[in-house]
């Protein structure tokens, strides 16, 4: 039985570990279909619930070994108000933390980024971030850019009022977009030690990082590179 603590790393010290690459590895290293690309609906069964539970378990473990935290995700990828449809399901971001005010439960939001360093709907970074801040009364714990390369976004990060909401990043190890990497049929695995070296170059930049992880063709290689990487004053 796992022990764990229900708790979100805001300003503590230390380094955060994370990792959002569960449906590239079930689709492309478990051949197990994921209708939209979501891993949510496993959800559903006993066995999806099993499955889902062995990935959290195995990144406890390496976290433990690594002696730093975990933040763990919720499998909401794709569950937004377009995507979710097309497979029988309604949710978006404003909505979640709206549910989570509700129920007194601290919420962070993840946005992906494409190649641009925009949101899919075409929406800069920052002003995602303000918008939902706006919309939810700063509802939002923090926020972190998810399923993209270091590539896309990091020439985008300023020292600004706005950086100071974002927490870190979980990155991909492959450049690819997420219309190439849907349409993809090998994993792109990238380069562990590179990704690590890129993650690390951010964390140094703006300190006040501390979760980081890896999402599509990542895994605990990559995870282990980042956290080597990250700045020995966090850890």
């Amino acid at each position: 039985m796992l022990k764990y603590r229900a708790a979100l790393p805001t300003f503590a010290k230390g380094i955060f570990v994370s990792y959002t690459g569960i449906e590239t590895d079930l689709i492309f290293n478990r051949g197990i279909d994921l209708p939209g690309f979501a891993s949510y609906p496993l959800l559903e069964t006993k066995e999806g619930r099993e499955m889902l539970y062995g990935y959290f378990a195995r990144l406890i473990d390496m976290a433990r070994k690594k002696r730093v935290g975990v933040l763990l995700e919720s499998l909401t990828w794709v569950a937004n108000r377009d995507r979710g449809a097309a497979i029988g399901y309604p949710e978006e971001a404003i909505g979640i933390i709206r549910a989570g005010q509700r129920f007194e439960i601290p919420v962070v939001i993840a946005f992906t980024v494409e190649k641009d360093g925009r949101l899919p709907i075409g929406m800069p970074l920052k002003e995602a971030i303000e918008c939902v801040d706006d919309a939810t009364d700063g509802g939002t714990a923090y926020f972190l850019i998810n399923c993209a390369h270091p590539d896309h976004f990091s020439d985008l990060l300023e020292d600004a009022k706005w950086i100071h909401r974002l927490r870190g990043v979980v990155a991909n190890a492959s450049r690819f977009s997420h219309a190439e990497l849907d349409e993809s049929e090998e994993l792109d695995e990238g380069d562990p030690v590179e990704l690590g070296e890129l993650v690390g170059a951010i964390f140094n930049k703006f300190p006040h990082f501390n979760i980081a992880g890896g999402c599509c063709g990542t895994d605990m290689r990559h995870l282990r590179r980042i956290i080597e990487k990250a700045p020995t004053a966090l850890i």
